[in-house]
């Protein structure tokens, strides 16, 4: 199972990789606050079928752990998204390169487990390669401040990987509730963000209509599918190894942003995305006791 737990999360970065140009193309046409609403909204469907079916299950217990992780994951879409605002897709996809380091220093100065060898190698082969990729793609033309949002999303990405785990250790039916209040606690979050920024529902629906088949992809293959996913398989493997997996999302952001919307990817970016990957693929296929230590630690 921690085979397929590894392949099933290697999709994850791609998916969201694609958010960054299917982002940016939305705000052609709508702000950032409305998109990340619309594509939250879409993707919270399946939760509430999912409470209408189990709802009777629900305790306390759960309730908690999906306002938590809807809470934390709607801070990572909505500062992704904010982030394309002020910077291109490119840029904004490049932090997420910085996850299995955030995680690494997290097991280190909270859970007091030093670094191997190993996760250091791939530390700082992630770190050379995100700092070849940021040297090469970083435009004047945009503002510093989508710089530091974007950094801020990826460290909020890493810790909705540790809370994760942490809250899915048990298994069966729970799962699936706290999946479904994870989603409606995002939705939650957007329709209060759309009343506090004075989006009306005729102004909205306006906006959206033109790029309806972008905030549906967002919806369900950036949002609803990678949630899944890291529900229902974070507990087989670690938080920092899946942290190292989403190492490559850059890597995909770049290719997709490339092709797609005409972002340009230079010699050297590409021997950055070849620094990630190795970093990823060292501390991604790699046995480390200091994973299953941390795994010990969450779950207690």
């Amino acid at each position: 199972m921690k085979r397929i737990a590894v392949f099933t999360f290697a999709i994850n970065p791609i998916l969201w990789a694609s958010f960054y140009s299917v982002g940016r193309k939305s705000l052609e046409h709508s702000d950032p606050f409305l998109f990340s609403s619309g594509e939250i909204l879409i993707s919270s469907i399946p939760g509430l079928i999912i409470l209408s079916l189990l709802g009777r299950h629900l305790t306390i217990s759960i309730v908690k752990s999906g306002l938590i992780l809807g809470f934390v994951l709607y801070g990572g879409v909505f500062t992704s998204t904010w982030a394309l605002y002020f910077t291109s897709a490119t840029d904004t996809g490049f932090y997420p390169a910085l996850n299995g380091v955030i995680a690494s220093g997290i097991s280190w100065i909270i859970y007091k487990l030093r670094p191997s060898k190993l996760t250091a190698i791939a530390a700082m082969l992630s770190l050379l390669g995100v700092a070849l990729l940021f040297s090469q793609s970083h435009s004047k033309s945009y503002s510093l401040s989508g710089e530091i949002i974007a950094l801020g999303a990826a460290f909020i990405y890493t810790v909705y990987i540790f809370l994760a785990e942490r809250e899915t250790v048990d298994s069966g039916i729970s799962i699936w509730l706290i999946f479904a209040l994870e989603l409606l606690t995002m939705a939650f979050c957007s329709i209060i963000v759309l009343i506090a920024t004075h989006h009306t529902f005729s102004n909205s629906y306006n906006q959206l209509v033109p790029i309806k088949w972008l905030v549906i992809y967002a919806g369900i293959a950036t949002t609803f599918v990678p949630t899944a996913i890291s529900i229902f398989f974070q507990k087989y493997i670690s938080a920092v190894t899946v942290a190292y997996l989403y190492v490559l999302e850059p890597v995909w952001g770049a290719l997709i942003a490339h092709f797609w919307i005409g972002e340009s990817i230079t010699n050297i970016a590409y021997v950055g995305g070849v620094f990630i990957l190795s970093g990823s693929f060292i501390k991604s296929f790699a046995n480390d006791n200091n994973d299953v230590n941390l795994e010990k630690s969450l779950n207690k």
